[in-house]
């Protein structure tokens, strides 16, 4: 972690100029949306990106418009902060410029996509977008051209298409948006390209007490009072881009601020509050909401549990694996929240629910047969790496259950994991779990930080074992299977049980194989695919026997294997620009392969010595490979024995280390190149 928070410290830190201000009466959010926009100049320093974004605003104002107004306890008594939130409304406007540099930069922003900021309010008279061409002719969009849609993932998103992009003209649009009022919020930074000027201001009442997070270069936050309200304000400077690099996570860089309310004061100088919205609370949330259910709800339980074979007579560890089956077998998640759709007998019998759904049927489920658990929430780390200082619950996305007989965990929401399978980006990454009551002792326990599976590539591994003959053309024949074991099965083992069978089914496996021509495809076999293998730990195993009709090339009396390409395709990373990021994979794991080729009777291979090459990397603390591709070979009679070793038992790299990892990979591009002689 050190090593990465230099690494912070290098990419960002020392690259802006961050200028703190005192906060002074604001102007109108619109206010630089000038009536007669003059062009920029282009900046010389940013010739050969596609686009710059020269400046962008963020403002957020929070304004408490609705009932439970701030000081009811003057009325009532009391000061309720449960329910004090309601009344709150926030409004988020983003302005941006964006100077387009070339022919890429025009493909792009020919047409905007902006995604809605979590089920946000457009204020459609508050919403523009102009381009100015490099000769200062101004294109405004009609209303007309806003249209509502979603990306990919069903996310709504607001649509326009732009007029008069072309080199060194400017793209701008200003939105303002009504959002979801939420206790947590976060901001992430697009740094796809440079932002020359940056600008974040927010409002807020002085009732409301906020903590603020900087992460990658965004400083911590403080607010200002000033005339009843609080402001907090920053202004940054050239900030870089952040682009995606191979074996890294890159959405864990982006400069982002978080913040959350800590508490409310009711009174100018009330610092005796106890906090609020601590991982203790969120553990009793969940737990409570989890646990609470009625006596109809529960008779539903009942009947669901004999719906799917579970007698209460079995193991803990029996009924941990028929519950997950059952619930994954008949329930879909469905995020879609209708009326009564956290009720359980609701969900029995529509089969649906949302996650949180899901989550309390599990809890339910094995309260009721005595499965000793304790429910939980966890970041990927893909994306955040929990913060425990600051509490955030909007980032524990991914929901786990742990069994502390078994010091294992579920994935209730993935339905195609099963029991001891979790989600990979939760791997090594720490959640917030809450231990489960029982009749006698229904004690809320507090918050329990748990760092889920730390697995070592003993346990996550591929084999593959192929087997090279010759007809008497000298064509090669090759029968190939892969046996996959632990999280690298899980990819091919989704494939293949969502792919129905047929014709996508062939192409996957011919993809898989390296087989560019469809008729090259002589027979395939997969064993093992249920997802109940996950518990037997049985490996997925694809296998195939191929017509390689591009292995062997004729160049006069000789013959040229490629063996290499029977390995498949194999990254080939030189990467000329400086590395920004630190390596990430997501788990450690081992590649084994063995190559067997019967020589042709006759024929002998003059190049044996290629088939020697060496990668790996030991770590001097450890006297172990931490990453590596080792090949070497011999000869048995008729018969070649080629044995290759990948290894990726450490899982992250400083970015100063990247030169031992790259070496690695491009050791199994090397061999990827070999090509054996065949001669008389």
């Amino acid at each position: 972690m050190k090593k990465i928070a230099a690494l912070i410290f290098t990419l960002f830190v020392a690259a802006l100029n961050l200028t703190a201000q005192q906060y002074r009466t604001p102007k109108p959010i619109d206010s630089n949306w000038v009536s007669k926009p003059k062009i920029h100049p282009t900046p010389r320093n940013y010739v050969g990106y596609p686009a710059i974004t020269l400046s962008q605003s963020d403002d957020f104002e929070y304004k408490y418009e609705g009932r439970g107004n701030f000081g009811d306890e003057a009325t009532t008594g009391k000061a309720d902060y449960k329910y004090q939130y309601n009344g709150v409304s926030v409004y988020h406007t983003l302005h941006k410029l964006i100077k387009i540099m070339d022919e890429r930069g025009i493909e792009r922003y020919n047409k905007i996509a902006i995604p809605f900021y979590h089920a946000a309010n457009i204020r459609w008279d508050d919403l523009k977008a102009r381009t100015i061409s490099p000769d200062g002719k101004v294109y405004d969009i009609p209303p007309s051209m806003f249209k509502i849609s979603e990306d990919e993932n069903g996310t709504p998103e607001i649509i326009f298409a732009m007029e008069g992009v072309e080199k060194y003209a400017e793209v701008e649009y200003f939105i303002k948006e009504q959002m979801e009022y939420s206790v947590f919020e976060h901001l992430f930074f697009s740094q796809e390209m440079p932002i020359l000027d940056y600008n974040f201001e927010m409002g807020f009442p002085k009732e409301l007490r906020m903590e603020f997070k900087g992460y990658n270069g965004f400083p911590d936050l403080m607010d200002t009072l000033i005339a009843g309200r609080r402001h907090t304000k920053l202004h940054l400077k050239n900030i870089p881009e952040l682009k995606t690099e191979p074996f890294s996570f890159p959405y864990l860089h982006l400069m982002r601020a978080e913040w959350r309310v800590n508490y409310y004061s009711y009174y100018a100088h009330d610092y005796s509050i106890e906090k609020q919205f601590t991982w203790d609370e969120m553990a009793k949330e969940l737990y409570t909401n989890a646990y609470k259910i009625s006596d109809t709800e529960k008779k539903a339980v009942i009947t669901f549990l004999t719906s799917i074979g579970v007698t209460g007579s079995e193991t803990e560890l029996d009924k941990i694996i028929k519950i997950e089956n059952g619930i994954k077998r008949n329930i879909i998640v469905y995020p879609v929240v209708k009326d009564n759709s956290c009720n359980l007998d609701t969900i029995i019998s529509r089969k649906s629910a949302t996650s949180f759904g899901i989550m309390k049927l599990f809890a339910a489920c094995f309260k009721q047969t005595d499965v000793k658990c304790e429910l939980g929430r966890a970041t990927d780390r893909q994306y955040y790496i929990l913060d425990e200082k600051f509490e955030n619950w909007y980032n524990l996305h991914q929901y786990l259950i742990y069994f502390p007989h078994f010091k294992t965990f579920i994935s209730p929401t993935n339905v195609l994991l099963r029991y001891p399978m979790v989600e990979n980006g939760v791997l090594t990454n720490k959640g917030i779990f809450c231990k489960m009551g029982s009749y006698k002792d229904p004690t809320i326990r507090l918050a329990d930080k748990k760092t889920i599976y730390n697995p070592t590539s003993a346990d996550n591994y591929i084999n593959l074992v192929a087997n090279v003959s010759f007809e008497k053309n000298l064509e090669a024949n090759v029968s190939m299977k892969y046996s996959y074991y632990g999280y690298p099965s899980v990819s091919p083992r989704t494939t293949v049980n969502v792919i129905p069978p047929g014709d996508r089914l062939n192409r996957y496996i011919e993809s898989l194989f390296g087989i560019h021509k469809q008729d090259n495809l002589l027979k395939y076999s997969i064993n093992n695919e249920g997802l109940e293998n996950y518990t037997s730990n049985y490996p997925l195993e694809i296998a195939a026997t191929i017509k390689a009709t591009e292995l062997v090339e004729r160049a006069g009396n000789k013959y040229i294997l490629k063996i290499g390409n029977v390995i498949g395709s194999h990254i080939e990373y030189y990467q000329e620009k400086e590395r920004k990021l630190p390596v990430d994979i997501s788990y450690p794991h081992v590649i084994n392969r063995t190559i067997n080729v019967t020589i042709p009777q006759g024929y002998k291979i003059a190049n044996l010595k290629d088939l020697k090459i060496n990668g790996d990397y030991v770590d001097p603390r450890t006297k172990t490979v931490a990453v590596g591709f080792k090949s070497d070979y011999v000869i048995k009679g008729n018969k070649l024995v080629i044995t290759i070793k990948e290894t990726y038992n450490q899982t992250h790299f400083h970015v100063s280390d990247y030169q031992i990892f790259r070496n690695a990979i491009n050791a199994g591009a090397d061999f990827n190149k070999v090509s054996l002689v065949l001669t008389h």
